[in-house]
């Protein structure tokens, strides 16, 4: 379906259950204000509900955003969008790319990937949870680039919110921000901050990964952050920033920020980069900013890197003349908290944990902690982790099959219990303990045709697995408990197998070896990206006609894990016209997926679509599992935990 020039909205849906728009062109310009509660952009949804997906489209023109999504009530279980290319929106009226918004009591998952956005004029992509909202938003291996002019305080890649109806309300979000790139640069290059993630005025909780990024350089000149992560009010905010490269930006690096209220920030930073700052006055590589008003009681409980023995890996701080210092710690009062982590450092200074405990290669690392009156207090223990989220890849190559075959592409729900007793069983060879394996045995799965290259995705407990295994088929083990048909150990341990050309495995991915990779995000281990860590289970790439298998060291990982997780402080077709803009009203459902019409605009009339029953054939992400440790509180009690511990985030498996 081709959409173009309206004078309002392309599509527009109010109170719509079910929506799939599938390889579609919305483009021209559509829409005319901003004004109101009803901003007019290409797509717009007042209260889209159940399962809803937008893939392998192209959308562009909107007048304020390309896709406005407001929910107030109800719940969304998930809007997939995935493989979409999003053009520039208006250059007067525009504002953010794809924004979401959720009201009140509602609930709202969102799903982008693998997408390309050719400019902006605010954020590319903003969500935010208000009063007592659920959110879930998953922003992954999307590609950002700065084909329009900015306004100021825009060129903004990721920007998610939760939290803002005071101390009355406590909205809950969970965000896995990964793998996405905004590198452009130039004149339309972001000038505040790259990736912003920030919890506002109310008793909520925010927990969730920035992970794998790679940002800058920002407007030259501009007083800009990489990554800006900000905790207010009450609750608490808990984040993995790992693995990011920072480059070039004005002010910051990474900016950790918790002021104006009571709340918990509790952040781990492993692995991440940053260098090269472009202003003239740039602050410092990373900057920790704990309190900032006379009644705060705020806690920052923060890990920077690891030291020999600890957990994770450095950071590289490189060192800048330009920088005020390279790393800030400042602790406002006596009143307030900020305890830094030793991770293998066994120095008695806060300048001290940094510098054993991270890296540079410009020069040593300076550190200043004289920004407040506050004391920076070091202690032995992590801050809490979110559920680690990263996705596994498909890797090209592996062992291809010498006469080609399907394998499984219709995964049943037996074909899938049947791998996971043995999946199980793999992790008890491992030498995995009775806790470790009640948590495994408390997990739930299912089958379900996943968006775009997602083969398998793990949440609260529940594991889903793809179909059809994102085309490449399953290759089910008839004997899992051997590895007869994988008889060629790549690494010494022979723990990472591949098959032989002429066995059914080749050619597809083995369901055990993504079932044993999942359970391993249930017991706390998060994915691995480094080229070293190819031949380990949790390693980021899987190959058609590989196995890998769970080692007591995974087990070991797992246990260290799981100790940290508990709280330790506190289609176009031919031209027809049609003038109508495409208008749902209480729709049980509405499919986009095989429609042939091109539609253009002339005038403001519609297509009045009320009341009709229209098919729904997508079949995508079910509700939200139920978080595994309900029905299991006494094993959860007996490693520390409390429900509100954990926050549903989800660990997929992408091909």
């Amino acid at each position: 379906m081709t959409l173009h020039d309206f004078s309002n909205f392309a599509i527009y849906g109010n109170n719509v259950t079910g929506f799939t728009f599938a390889d579609g062109t919305i483009s021209g310009v559509n829409g005319t204000t901003n004004a109101g509660d009803r901003e007019e952009s290409s797509i717009r949804f007042d209260n889209l509900l159940g399962t809803a997906s937008i893939t392998g489209s192209g959308i562009s023109g909107g007048y304020n955003q390309n896709i406005d999504l407001y929910n107030t009530s109800g719940t969304l279980n998930r809007l997939t969008m995935d493989n979409d290319t999003f053009g520039l929106i208006n250059a007067i009226g525009g504002n953010d790319n794809v924004r979401a918004q959720v009201y009140n009591s509602a609930t709202a998952n969102y799903t982008l990937t693998n997408s390309t956005f050719a400019g902006t004029r605010a954020d590319f992509i903003a969500m935010t949870a208000n009063n007592n909202a659920s959110m879930d938003a998953v922003v992954r291996g999307n590609t950002f680039h700065n084909g329009q002019a900015i306004i100021p305080g825009g060129g903004t890649a990721v920007d998610i919110r939760s939290g803002s109806g005071g101390l009355v309300s406590a909205a809950t979000t969970t965000f896995d921000i990964s793998h996405n790139t905004l590198t452009d640069g130039g004149a339309n290059a972001f000038d505040t901050v790259g990736i912003f993630v920030a919890k506002g005025q109310d008793n909520g909780t925010m927990s969730g990964t920035i992970a794998s990024n790679v940002i800058g350089p920002a407007k030259v000149g501009s007083n800009s952050d990489g990554i800006f992560v900000r905790d207010a009010g009450a609750g608490s905010l808990t984040t993995l920033i790992q693995n990011n490269t920072i480059t070039g930006v004005g002010n910051n690096g990474i900016h950790l920020q918790n002021n104006d209220g009571s709340s918990t920030l509790n952040a781990t930073l492993y692995g991440n980069s940053v260098s090269s700052p472009t202003s003239a006055n740039p602050f410092a590589a990373m900057l920790v900013d704990n309190g900032a008003t006379a009644t705060d009681t705020s806690t920052t409980n923060v890990v920077i890197g690891m030291g020999a023995g600890g957990t994770g890996s450095k950071n590289t701080l490189n060192h800048n003349a330009s920088y005020a210092t390279d790393v800030e710690l400042s602790n406002f009062n006596a009143n307030t908290h900020l305890n830094l982590s030793r991770n293998g450092s066994a120095s008695g200074t806060a300048a001290g944990v940094i510098t054993d405990d991270n890296t540079s290669g410009t020069g040593a690392i300076t550190v200043d902690t004289t920004g407040g009156v506050g004391t920076t207090t070091l202690v032995n223990t992590l801050p809490t982790l979110p559920a680690v989220v990263a996705p596994l890849l498909a890797e090209a190559g592996g062992v291809q099959v010498s006469t080609p075959g399907t394998g499984e592409m219709h995964l049943t729900q037996a074909e899938l219990n049947s791998v996971v007793s043995a999946a199980i069983a793999q992790w008890a060879s491992a030498g995995a303990s009775a806790t470790q394996l009640a948590l495994l045995h408390a997990t739930t799965f299912s089958v379900a045709d996943l968006a775009g290259q997602i083969v398998g995705q793990e949440g609260a407990g529940h594991i889903t697995i793809d179909t059809d295994a994102a085309g490449h088929g399953w290759f089910i083990d008839p004997t899992p408990s051997d590895n007869f048909e994988f008889a060629h150990a790549v690494n010494a341990a022979g723990t990472d197998l591949l098959t032989d050309p002429s066995t059914a495995a080749a050619g597809h991915l083995d369901l055990l070896t993504t079932v044993v990779h999942e359970l391993g995000h249930v017991l706390g281990l998060p994915d691995t990206v480094s080229p070293s860590d190819a031949n380990s289970l949790m390693y980021i790439g899987l190959a058609d006609g590989e196995r890998r298998l769970p080692t007591a060291t995974d087990v070991a990982q797992s246990n260290l894990a799981l100790q940290k997780a508990m709280p330790t402080q506190g289609s176009v077709a031919s031209q027809t016209t049609n003038t109508s803009t495409v208008n749902l009203t209480n729709r049980d459902s509405f499919d986009f997926s095989s429609s042939t019409q091109t539609q253009s605009q002339t005038n403001t009339s519609h297509v009045d679509l009320t009341n009709q029953t229209l098919s729904d054939r997508f079949s995508g992400h079910a509700n939200a599992a139920t978080p595994w440790w309900v029905g299991h509180e006494t094993i959860f009690a007996a490693m520390g935990g409390t429900p509100t511990d954990h926050l549903q985030t989800h660990h997929d498996l992408v091909v």
